[in-house]
């Protein structure tokens, strides 16, 4: 039977740097780009056989998860070259450009979505190899301490540790039901961005953020983490009917800035720049339709570099009239 769930489980993994770290203004991508090499090294059969071409390309853990591609015969993202991948990194926040002193642990977030739930031994692995290797351009060596699984509602459960060298059954995932209605006539929230947003509107980068293009990618962004990772079906939505009644939310207050960010694609060989809007936004209008899709995306994160830790927000209920019934939506 389909189901309409799409799983989500969220890991924090803590690192200690054996010598003093200078971290660099873009944690996430320097998390990306060395553990997609350590994951390679711990899940590839073949590591001299090019992925492209490989016969184990359609059974592999670094395919799925870092070659994230429509497989043959998709009903849909068919004709796009990549789909969302499974997995989302959550840097700490306010430590760009700062120094982690050696010894001193480091708290990384990882979020993992659907079928790469089953993935997250491999994910251990790769941590510790990246470790071995040594992490950004200085090289810093460190160990993985501690995982911990974070429920929805902030519980904190150790399923491994450097010491056991064993993994513990997490099983508190979040759960996101989108075509189940939210009962809440909550007329007006904020969104707090604590990662630069890259939104797109009508094809084009934008600093503003409207209502409809936030809702517009949050319903793309779960229809295909659904279909490809979840098994599941958001045929309960209807899609063009929730856009267009977005369209209605207005934007109150904007202290939106956009800030650069940039990274180095080993890969391309070239510098990317993957800037973004941060700050805060407040809309106002009927906002009861969107505060599922709405709660889905604080966890997911929004937007595109989500596997960076690009486009992650938090819901801020407004004090005065609709804190409550914003509150409300949250305990649904």
């Amino acid at each position: 039977m389909a189901t309409h769930h799409l799983t989500i489980q969220k890991y924090e993994f803590l690192i200690r740097p054996q010598s003093d770290f200078s971290i660099p203004s873009f944690l996430g991508a320097t998390l990306r780009g060395g553990f997609g090499y350590a994951f390679r090294d711990v899940t590839c059969a073949l590591k001299r056989q090019e992925c492209a071409s490989c016969l184990l390309r359609e059974h592999c853990a670094y395919v799925y998860v870092f070659e994230t591609k429509p497989p043959e015969g998709a009903s849909m993202m068919r004709l796009y070259p990549t789909i969302p991948h499974p997995f989302v990194f959550e840097p700490p926040d306010g430590l760009p450009n700062t120094t982690c002193a050696a010894g001193t642990l480091l708290s990384i977030g990882l979020l993992l979505i659907g079928r790469a739930i089953d993935l997250l031994p491999y994910f251990i692995c790769a941590f510790r190899r990246l470790g071995q290797k040594g992490l950004s351009r200085q090289r810093v060596l460190f160990d993985l301490v501690e995982v911990r699984g974070i429920g929805p509602c902030g519980a904190q459960t150790v399923i491994y540790d450097d010491r056991m060298q064993r993994l513990s059954s997490f099983t508190d995932s979040h759960l996101f039901d989108l075509a189940q209605p939210v009962n809440t006539d909550c007329r007006e929230v904020a969104l707090a961005l604590d990662s630069p947003l890259r939104l797109k509107d009508q094809g084009t980068l934008t600093d503003a953020i409207p209502f409809r293009a936030l809702i517009a990618n949050l319903l793309r962004r779960a229809s295909a983490l659904a279909h490809f990772h979840c098994g599941a079906g958001l045929g309960g939505l209807d899609f063009a009917g929730l856009v267009r009644q977005a369209g209605q939310v207005v934007t109150r207050e904007s202290r939106l800035k956009w800030k650069d960010l940039e990274r180095f694609s080993t890969r391309q060989r070239q510098t990317m720049k993957l800037g973004g809007v941060v700050g805060s936004i407040v809309y106002e209008g009927h906002l009861g339709p969107f505060m599922g899709i709405l709660r889905f995306g604080e966890v997911a994160h929004a937007g595109k570099g989500t596997s960076f830790g690009l486009g992650k927000y938090r819901i801020v209920e407004n004090p005065g009239r609709t804190e409550d019934s914003c509150e409300s939506s949250r305990s649904q």
